[in-house]
């Protein structure tokens, strides 16, 4: 099983070159639509693409407590959501693991980070190349492990 991390722009690439099929999953996390920046909308895949497809919106932050104003965080209920969502794809054979968030940096690489280590027990090549967020890692590692 491969885990990648990826940016908006290079998923949409990707789907516009390539075909995903049931083999693979996607965890696509947006920017919540009441962020003070520029709103992000999902990603809406085509027909031909019959891969196993997650789409999450949430905040970049990595603080637990109480988060500012209209932030939303990932949470024990979202990574709940998540791990079963990967063990499901799992069962059903799912060879490449596809986590995208707007760069590609923080969110998609806490997310495959922790899939990584629960499935493998490696996960420092992540945080070696990317900038992981903690909390989604954390929480992650945590439902996976239930």
């Amino acid at each position: 099983m491969k885990i990648h991390v990826m940016s908006r722009i290079n998923l949409e690439r990707l789907l516009k070159k390539q075909t995903l099929d049931d083999k693979c999953a996607v965890i696509s996390i947006i920017d919540p639509i009441n962020t003070y920046s520029t709103p992000t909308h999902p990603i809406v895949l085509d027909p031909h693409h019959t891969c196993h497809f997650l789409s999450l919106s949430f905040h970049d932050q990595i603080h637990q407590h109480e988060p500012q104003d209209g932030y939303i965080l990932f949470d024990e209920e979202t990574a709940k959501i998540v791990a079963e969502f990967i063990t499901s794809a799992i069962k059903d054979d799912v060879q490449d693991i596809i986590c995208q968030c707007t760069a590609g940096i923080c969110r998609s690489a806490g997310m495959a980070a922790a899939i990584s280590q629960f499935y493998t027990g490696e996960s420092g090549e992540y945080f070696k190349r990317y900038v992981p967020n903690t909390l989604v890692y954390k929480l992650m590692l945590m439902a996976l492990n239930k």
